[in-house]
């Protein structure tokens, strides 16, 4: 009953919105919430024209930018920093800009050690340029801590992290801690929040970590993950205080009893989020989940616009990947080519897929000569994102990363797919010249099955 529901609630939304169809294309203004098919601990800023992404790459701090939200992650990519080799891993770096620099706050760990927090800083204007220094953050004990970020009120800077109570991984715990610039911590560690209710208590070691901030109006949201970041129960709690309280007085924050995201009967452990704004300051949230149930930490990146009750987060249902929504402001319409429409020359067979869009898809690439063909036309030159949507069948091998060949107008382009239940983007960004282009979907090994259910076409 529930997916009967749920697929209603598909065609109603794209029925609302501007949606219509030309020969076998569709014009749309709305898209569904994987913005990335594989990726953990998302960050997303706005700054001037640009939104910036990035997220866990594990060995360094990679960079997204585009001046679109929805397809940012098909943006332009820069590395900015590469890990020294005194360090083992990188994890959740966040990107803001404060006291006219560039800092990446991150969590480093050195050699038979546990993580602590760190920031990159670079003076530059532009993050894509100059140099970023690397410094450990100042005044902070030597306990394991990780997910920093920031709060700013008229009444100071004050930094937040995920971290133990003393050596021993028992439980994770936020705190918080007066700061001093951008990089040291000037007073004692507050603790303000630990695990207690049962639904942030499914797994051991117990956790409250990821710590986030959106403040409306008068009232501070923090939202923050809790339960084992590799199992489904990983959702989302929040806590809540007047802007105009002392942040380091923890008794007045506010915390809910209850988780404000959880798992669905489609969508699985959500969790570690960020917050953006559009060009029109719609809130949207940006979170990962489980690719598959119990699929530990093979995830991928959804957003959907931020539920608020006046000025405060609401709870919310993470979105299933076939559910659709209007673009974010300032977002170009795309071009839907459906796959069952496009010309199929091998072994293939269409599928009824309820996580699709037109409830069906087209299921082979065993063989390399397999190939799906559409005909694309584009109104005027220029670039343009392809993303093709696309799952794996029956293969939950987290290693097992599935080439895909993309060919433009006979140009070859190669990209991975990863093992998921959700259809989710292949991108592939292309010069164009107006007019109709040939765009071949084929296997470059010709092992694993995978279904396609569309190629959206993303420009002018």
């Amino acid at each position: 009953m529930k997916k009967s529901f749920l697929i209603i609630g598909v065609f109603i939304l794209i029925l609302v919105g501007c949606t219509h169809f030309k020969d076998k294309e569709k014009i749309s203004d709305q898209f569904t919430p994987i913005i990335d098919n594989n990726g953990a601990d998302p960050w997303l800023l706005k700054n001037d024209n640009y939104y910036y992404y990035t997220k866990t790459t594990g060995n360094d701090v990679t960079l997204w930018r585009s001046e679109e939200l929805s397809t940012v992650v098909a943006g332009e990519r820069k590395v900015i920093w590469k890990l020294p080799s005194e360090f083992e891993s990188a994890w959740a770096p966040e990107l803001h800009y404060l006291d006219d620099q560039w800092i990446v706050y991150v969590a480093l760990n050195k050699g038979g050690e546990t993580h602590r927090m760190y920031a990159l800083t670079n003076s530059s204007k532009d993050p894509y340029q100059g140099e970023w220094k690397l410094q450990a953050i100042a005044g902070m004990t030597e306990h394991f801590a990780i997910d920093g970020t920031i709060l700013e009120t008229n009444q100071g800077r004050y930094f937040i992290w995920s971290g133990w109570e003393g050596y021993e991984n028992v439980a994770q715990n936020l705190y918080i801690a007066p700061m001093e610039g951008i990089a040291q911590i000037s007073g004692e560690r507050q603790l303000l929040s630990r695990p207690e209710f049962e639904w942030e208590k499914k797994q051991t070691p117990l956790i409250n970590e990821g710590p986030e901030i959106f403040i409306a109006g008068d009232t501070i949201n923090l939202v923050y993950s809790a339960s084992g970041s590799w199992d489904d129960d990983y959702s989302l709690g929040l806590l809540t205080l007047n802007v105009k309280d002392n942040p380091l007085d923890v008794k007045r924050w506010s915390k809910e009893s209850k988780s404000i995201m959880a798992k669905t009967d489609f969508v699985f452990g959500p969790g570690h989020n960020g917050f953006v704004r559009d060009k029109e300051g719609k809130p949207w949230i940006v979170y990962h989940s489980a690719r598959w149930s119990h699929s530990g930490w093979e995830r991928s990146i959804r957003i959907q616009p931020l539920s608020l009750k006046g000025e405060k987060i609401d709870t919310m249902l993470p979105l299933a990947s076939e559910q659709y929504q209007r673009l974010p402001s300032g977002d170009l319409n795309r071009q839907i080519y459906s796959a069952i429409e496009a010309k199929q020359s091998g072994d293939f067979k269409m599928i009824e897929d309820s996580k699709g869009e037109s409830l069906k898809s087209i299921v082979g690439f065993a063989n390399r000569e397999d190939e799906l063909t559409f005909n694309v036309n584009v109104k005027k030159s220029g670039d343009y994102i392809f993303a093709v949507y696309a799952k794996t069948v029956d293969n939950y091998t987290p290693d097992n990363l599935v080439p895909v060949l993309m060919t433009v107008d006979g140009e070859p382009y190669s990209t991975l797919l990863p093992p998921s239940d959700d259809y989710s983007p292949l991108y592939q960004k292309v010069s164009l010249k107006k007019g109709e282009h040939i765009v071949t979907i084929s296997s470059e090994v010709g092992v694993d099955e995978i279904a396609i259910n569309r190629l959206e076409v993303i420009g002018d």
